[in-house]
């Protein structure tokens, strides 16, 4: 049976990927606007690894998102720069 932070990350990873294509930019684009390594970004959107507070309220600060927003399971159309 999957547990919850496994449906966490998935979920995360899953709304954040799609941030970033709704913006158009490659993970190394991403990578470099928060200043991780692009395999930071791969990870993260794959599920393969959770990302800590302070970082998700990076990704939504530099995606003008909610961290709810990051955490919801039905990605909804988020506003955006």
């Amino acid at each position: 049976m999957i547990q919850w932070q496994e449906i966490v990350v998935d979920v995360l990873g899953h709304n954040i990927r799609e941030l970033r294509k709704s913006r158009g930019w490659t993970q190394e684009v991403l990578s470099d606007q928060l200043g991780v390594s692009r395999v930071t970004i791969a990870r993260i959107e794959t599920g393969c690894s959770m990302p800590d507070w302070a970082f998700a309220c990076r990704v939504a600060d530099l995606f003008e998102v909610s961290t709810d927003d990051l955490r919801q399971t039905v990605t909804k159309p988020m506003a955006h720069a």
